[in-house]
């Protein structure tokens, strides 16, 4: 079936592009050219250019729905008098395709983006994909990482497209490394000369910079982008881009905690799997001094997925252990014998207390497994969990959102460990220690309503500090506004504060170095009047989709549950912001919208 325009007139229009929100899904077949959602464009009706604006792979959805097609179609409509477009769209099994809000319009002369962005954390590498989807396939730098582990930063590249009306000229990118608000590296590319209309360009060059790896390079870390062209652009804010990152004492992941419930993963959702496969990722360690390191324990997410509800509301449980593996090199490349641990944990239940949670599986240590001793620059281990779920599909949280890695989304299937090319990080946080240090971080809450310490609000603390065992532990705050937690182990929390009938969510990492966290209940806060919070949830009650409509000044969206766990964050959301939470169990949640000032609001949502 397709969708056609009349007839649009582009006789004075020399460069024409055309922009459309949409919303997709591929399911249940193989991908083929010529189905799913295309855009046809012709300018005599007769004869069709076809566009294809799939934004995700089979059996996915968009990383952002919407998301957004915006392209230049000049080569067929420029100065064409009769311009037709033809939405088209050939559906399978369980694909769908909605579209809005599209506009044909004439772009300014000078308009380079940057499309995508990638610094590179070790040697290897993949094809440069120009799809959004899929041009992260590369050893992208974790999100935390250890100081004696990290690696150093090999390149950087950059795909970027010319969206202007007019060819420009000298395209380069520059790339530098900020710590903090501290620049220490800068590098900028060779010149591509010319950058055509409509052309998507990729751009390269090495840096071969590596951090110290010592104690002193613990902190937050960020890499700036930014392209370049001779000529004047006339949309620079498109024109940068920024990854964040954090060196730590003892915490290795690639995941965001914000986002650790945006994907999932499971080796069941691979043919052939059974009881005892698994999925995980690779990290790497150099050698250093004092070893051995030792392994703790494993961090991993558990989402509110409708698969693992259909086994807690069967009254059973999923049970997964973790297990960590040495890599051998082989030629130039590690491979992993899955069928001896260096160490494991006990196989822990899952059950519905620990949804939207991350628990920890400590490893059992015998004095010896648990004790590594990498022998060369970037050594390689496997974490692995295992699945027990009696054959029933359960799945753990993936991030899609931060920079995805070779290493950050592995399957084992019949203990043959391999690669999905998934662009995911699985949600799993690895904690070890060196030889003879057992960082904890302190933590220090200051809450307060503006200008004075809110004493007796009550902080709780969420977390899996044992085996199957859900625990929330409350810190009441003191007199000046402070509440204390002390040598807490690495890892990521969520915690809610109560203070006079008002609650505020959040989540933090702790990762050896101490913590401060400020929580301000001024009054402009419970009592806002501010228009920026003028917001309407609709509908509500609802099944699946709701739609939070504001005046586009929010800086965020919150969704948690009535023990005031996040379910959900959509940072600077539109205007018209529509959320999906067709996985959420029935019940009560709360919906919070932020403004740009700080200024919050929340009311109940309902799911049926």
């Amino acid at each position: 079936s397709y969708l056609q325009s009349r007839a649009i007139d582009a006789t004075e229009n020399p460069a024409v592009s055309i922009y459309f929100e949409q919303w997709h899904r591929f399911c249940c077949s193989g991908y083929s050219a010529t189905v799913g959602p295309k855009l046809f464009v012709s300018n005599d009706g007769q004869n069709w250019t076809r566009y294809d604006v799939h934004q995700a792979g089979i059996n996915a959805t968009p990383k952002r729905n919407p998301s957004v097609v915006e392209m230049s179609i000049s080569s067929v409509v420029a100065n064409q008098s009769t311009v037709y477009l033809r939405f088209h769209h050939i559906g399978q099994d369980a694909y769908h395709w909605s579209i809005d809000d599209i506009t044909v319009y004439e772009p300014a002369p000078y308009d380079t983006r940057i499309v995508n962005y990638f610094v590179d954390y070790a040697e290897e590498r993949f094809a440069y994909y120009t799809n959004d989807n899929y041009a992260k396939l590369y050893s992208g730098t974790p999100l935390f990482s250890p100081y004696h582990s990290f690696q150093e930063i090999i390149r950087a590249r950059a795909l970027l497209q010319n969206y202007g009306a007019s060819q420009s000229t000298n395209l380069t990118i520059t790339t530098k490394i900020f710590k903090e608000d501290t620049e220490l590296y800068s590098n900028t590319s060779a010149a591509n000369p010319i950058h055509n209309i409509g052309a998507l360009d990729s751009l390269e060059m090495l840096m071969n910079y590596q951090i110290p790896q010592e104690l002193t390079s613990i902190g937050s870390y960020h890499y700036q982008g930014v392209v370049n062209i001779d000529e004047e652009d006339e949309m620079p804010e498109n024109n940068g881009y920024r990854y964040d990152f954090t060196i730590t004492e003892n915490l290795f992941s690639y995941v965001d905690p914000t986002y650790a419930s945006t994907d999932r993963q499971s080796p069941y959702s691979y043919v052939g799997s059974v009881d005892g496969d698994g999925c995980g990722v690779i990290f790497m360690l150099n050698p250093t001094s004092p070893l051995p390191y030792v392994l703790e324990g494993v961090n991993v997410y558990i989402p509110s997925d409708s698969y693992n509800w259909d086994i807690w509301e069967a009254g059973d449980f999923a049970y997964l252990t973790a297990e960590i593996y040495q890599g051998t090199l082989s030629g130039a490349e590690y491979v992993f014998d899955v069928t001896v641990p260096l160490v494991s944990s006990e196989s822990t239940p899952i059950d519905s207390l620990m949804v939207n949670t991350w628990v920890y599986l400590p490893f059992l240590k015998d004095g010896a497994g648990e004790n590594i001793s990498p022998v060369e620059q970037g050594h390689q281990y496997f974490i692995m969990i295992r699945f027990y779920t009696n054959n029933q599909r359960f799945y753990i949280g993936a991030d899609k959102f931060t920079q995805s890695s070779f290493y950050s989304n592995w399957i084992n299937l019949g203990n043959d460990p391999g690669w999905v090319s998934a662009t995911t990080g699985i949600s799993m946080e690895l904690i070890m220690n060196k030889f003879g240090e057992n960082p904890g971080t302190d933590v220090q809450f200051y809450v307060h309503d503006g200008n004075t310490p809110a004493a007796g609000a009550v902080v709780t603390l969420y977390t899996q500090n044992s085996v199957s065992e859900a625990v929330q532990n409350n810190y009441t705050v003191n007199g000046n506004g402070m509440a204390n937690i002390t040598n807490l182990r690495s890892g990521t929390y969520a915690y809610k504060v109560s203070f006079e009938g008002v609650e505020k969510t959040g989540s933090f990492t702790a990762y050896g170095s101490d913590k401060e966290i400020d929580i301000n209940f001024g009054i402009e806060n419970i009592e806002s009047t501010s228009p920026a919070l003028a917001t309407q949830v609709y509908p509500n009650p609802t099944t699946d989709i709701i739609t939070v409509k504001n005046n586009g000044t929010l800086s965020k969206i919150v969704i948690s549950n009535i023990l005031g766990q996040t379910m959900t964050v959509v940072n600077s959301p539109d205007e018209n912001e529509s959320l999906n939470i067709n996985n959420y169990p029935t019940g009560v949640y709360m919906i919070t919208v932020f403004d740009k000032s700080g200024n919050q609001s929340t009311q109940q949502l309902v799911k049926q």
